[in-house]
């Protein structure tokens, strides 16, 4: 599916359409210069309907905006076309099973166990035992 240049291109326009408007299938169809039923064919061919393929750009730039510091679950509703947050939030539960908060708060908790690691250094371990001895 990411082969297609018309899958890209939709994908790509929805991207862009989201914080303005619902991106709808005759919209997008127009702006990619194709009848609406040629888009739909064509996104048929890769398993997939039109509304299917903007809730996944959707999800997509949703992940990507909650993994960001600080990015409140308003302002991702507002970027992805909600006019609501708890629609937003409803929608992302239905995607993923969980709330946005708690998905931000998991990749925060995992963000801090990867840096954990990174700054505590293991102890070397050179065949002597805690007296210094060997």
């Amino acid at each position: 599916m990411a082969g297609s240049p018309d899958i890209s291109a939709c994908k790509t326009l929805i991207t862009e359409l989201l914080p303005t408007c619902y991106p709808t299938v005759e919209h997008t169809a127009t702006l990619l210069g194709m009848p609406v039923r040629t888009l739909q064919r064509r996104l048929n061919e890769h398993g997939q309907s039109y509304s299917q393929l903007v809730d996944a750009v959707r999800l997509e730039h949703a992940r990507r905006l909650l993994r960001e510091p600080g990015t409140r679950v308003n302002q991702v509703a507002t970027a992805l076309g909600y006019a609501d947050p708890s629609s937003f939030s409803r929608a992302f539960r239905r995607w993923t099973g969980m709330a946005p908060r708690g998905y931000q708060r998991r990749r925060q908790q995992a963000r801090h166990r990867v840096e954990c690691k990174r700054t505590t250094k293991p102890l070397a371990n050179d065949g002597r035992n805690d007296t210094g001895r060997s």
